[in-house]
């Protein structure tokens, strides 16, 4: 009689139903997810902010996003404020240095602006508005710029078949005439 030990087979379950694989799979498809869904994210809080600045309608076509390279391109933003004349940006695109955040610089290596036209006025207190978007005016005080350390910095900025118009309100004094 042949007496030959045959080792007992491990019975390990297959490999895509351990435990680690399946693990890593659901967080690499929810990093994609994520990442996919960013552009879409990010459109809908730019129309939001556009609508919390006073802006009766906003709408973004599409925005394309990188975050590896920094770049970012925005089709077709409209808007429009209520008292004034509707804005059109055709096409917006930037590059950010996305290595500088961490030295908390918002460095943008190059902005472009392609078939837009964009108004800019300064009205007679000095407040300057951008596209009906009225800037904020800031203070450089030593109290500001310790709680706001961030820096910013933009290398270029291309103005492709882009106009601008500009207008300053000036304040006029008259003086009381002696009769």
């Amino acid at each position: 009689m042949n007496d030959t030990a045959v080792a007992p087979e491990s019975k390990s379950p297959p490999i895509w139903q351990r435990r680690w694989l399946q693990i890593t799979a659901a967080i690499v498809l929810l990093v994609a997810l994520m990442l996919a869904a960013l552009p879409f994210a990010l459109g809908h809080s730019l129309e939001s902010w556009l609508k919390d600045q006073g802006a009766s309608t906003a709408t973004v076509e599409n925005i394309d996003l990188n975050l590896f390279t920094g770049q970012l391109r925005i089709d077709q933003l409209n808007y429009q404020f209520s008292d004034g004349a509707p804005q059109h940006l055709e096409q917006l695109t930037t590059t950010l240095n996305v290595r500088d955040l961490w030295q908390r610089l918002i460095h943008i290596e190059s902005l472009t602006i392609n078939n837009s036209s964009i108004a800019l006025s300064v009205d007679s207190e000095g407040r300057l508005t951008v596209a009906s978007l009225a800037l904020p005016a800031t203070k450089s005080d030593a109290s500001t710029q310790q709680q706001n350390p961030w820096g910013f910095t933009l290398d270029q900025l291309i103005l492709d078949s882009a106009s601008i118009s500009y207008s300053r309100s000036q304040l006029t004094a008259s003086s009381p005439s002696s009769s």
